[in-house]
């Protein structure tokens, strides 16, 4: 569980270090989607 927790937040640290603003939100917008489904 608590490694699962840590892959999420590494995951999401790697799309947050992007430097385009505009491929971190498409980025965040893909992960989402994916949850969704």
């Amino acid at each position: 569980m608590v490694v699962e927790m840590e892959r999420e937040i590494i995951k999401y640290q790697e799309l947050l270090n992007d430097r385009e603003p505009e491929k971190r939100l498409d980025n965040l917008r893909s992960i989402l989607e994916e949850e969704k489904a």
